[in-house]
C-alpha cells in the first residue's frame, strides 16, 4: 500500500514518467493479487491495475514484465487467447530473464503445456545452470506431467523430477520446500524407508522458520495419509500446521485436508473422530477463510 501512495504523489508532478508509471501500474497489480476471494476480485474491464499496466506498456512497450501482469490478468479472467498473446510476447522480449521466464513457465503449466514449458526451462538452464528456481521448475513440470499423463507414479518423469529436486538442493541447500517435495517424491517410488529419513533429517534442523514447520507438517501430513495409510498421524500433523497460524498458504492447505478427512469419515457414517469440526472452527476464528492476509500469500505474481 505505501508503495502505491508513493507512486501516486511522485505522478502528481510527473505524471507521464515512464518509471513512475511503470511503478504505479506494477504496485496496483501486486495489491490487486492479495485478495483471495473470486467474489471479491475485481474484473479485468474495471480492474485500476489493468488500465494502468496497459498505459504503462504503452510508454514502456519493451517492459517485458508489464506484459506478463497482464496476461495473468486475462488468465484470472479467463480470457486465455490473450494471456497466451501477452506471455508470448514477454518470452520474446526477454527468453532470458530469469523472472520473467518463471511466470510464463507457471502460466503455461497451468494450461498443461508441459512440454513447452520445459522447452523454455532447460533453453534458460543453458545460460544460468547453477540456478535452484530453475531445477526446481524443471522438477515440478516433470511432476505434473507424470499426473496428467495418466500414471502419476510415472518412475521415468518422477526420476527426473528427483534429479532436478535433488540439484537444486545442493545448490541451495537452505530452501526446505525442494526438499520436502523429494521426500514425497522418494515415497512415490516406492521408497519410503528413503522418505521418512528425509522427513527426519529436515525435521531435525535448527534453522527452521515457521513457514518451513508448517509445509513439514503438512506435507509429513500427506505422507503419512497417502502413502502410508495412516489417518489418525496425518490428522495430528494437518492441526500442528494449522496451530502456526496464518504464516503462509499452507494452513489453508492444512485446513483443507482436516475437512476432507472430515467428510470421508462422514460418507463412512463415522463420527468425527478426531473432533475435526470443532478444531476447524477454534481456529477460523482467528484467520477467517479467504482473508487477504499477505502473510498467507506463496506467490503474490498472480493477480
Amino acid at each position: 500500500m505505501r508503495a502505491k501512495e508513493c507512486f501516486q504523489e511522485a505522478l502528481l508532478t510527473e505524471p507521464e514518467d515512464k518509471e513512475w508509471n511503470l511503478g504505479f501500474a506494477f504496485s496496483l497489480f501486486q495489491l490487486e493479487g492479495l485478495v483471495t476471494t473470486k467474489d471479491q476480485r475485481l474484473s479485468y474491464e474495471v480492474s485500476p491495475a489493468v488500465k494502468q499496466l496497459k498505459k504503462a506498456l504503452i510508454m514502456n512497450p519493451n517492459s517485458a514484465m508489464t506484459q506478463v501482469y497482464l496476461g495473468l490478468k486475462c488468465y484470472k479472467n479467463r480470457r486465455n487467447a490473450e494471456a497466451w498473446r501477452y506471455m508470448r510476447t514477454a518470452l520474446n522480449l526477454a527468453p532470458y530473464d530469469l523472472s520473467v521466464v518463471l511466470k510464463v513457465v507457471k502460466f503455461m503449466k497451468k494450461e498443461g503445456y508441459y512440454d513447452e514449458a520445459l522447452s523454455v526451462l532447460q533453453r534458460m538452464l543453458q545460460r544460468a545452470p547453477n540456478s535452484s528456481q530453475l531445477h526446481h521448475e524443471i522438477a515440478n513440470i516433470y511432476r505434473w506431467k507424470a499426473k496428467e499423463s495418466g500414471d502419476p507414479h510415472d518412475q521415468k518423469l518422477l526420476k527426473r523430477c528427483v534429479r532436478h529436486l535433488e540439484i537444486a538442493t545442493q545448490l541451495n541447500p537452505g530452501h526446505i520446500y525442494p526438499q520436502l517435495e523429494m521426500a514425497m517424491r522418494y515415497s512415490e517410488l516406492k521408497d519410503n524407508r528413503k522418505s521418512i529419513e528425509k522427513f527426519e533429517e529436515l525435521w531435525s534442523r535448527s534453522d527452521l522458520k515457521p513457514s518451513d514447520c508448517q509445509a513439514w507438517h503438512r506435507m509429513y501430513g500427506d505422507f503419512q495419509l497417502y502413502r502410508l495409510g495412516s489417518e489418525r498421524t496425518a490428522v495430528s500433523h494437518y492441526k500442528e500446521g494449522m496451530k502456526l497460524n496464518y504464516v503462509s498458504s499452507e494452513w489453508s492447505q492444512c485446513r483443507t485436508r482436516l475437512l476432507k478427512v472430515l467428510k470421508v469419515t462422514i460418507e463412512k457414517n463415522r463420527e468425527d473422530l478426531y473432533d475435526i469440526r470443532e478444531f476447524v472452527d477454534s481456529q477460523d476464528k482467528g484467520f477467517p477463510v479467504g482473508n487477504t492476509r499477505a502473510t498467507a500469500q506463496s506467490t503474490h505474481g498472480d493477480g
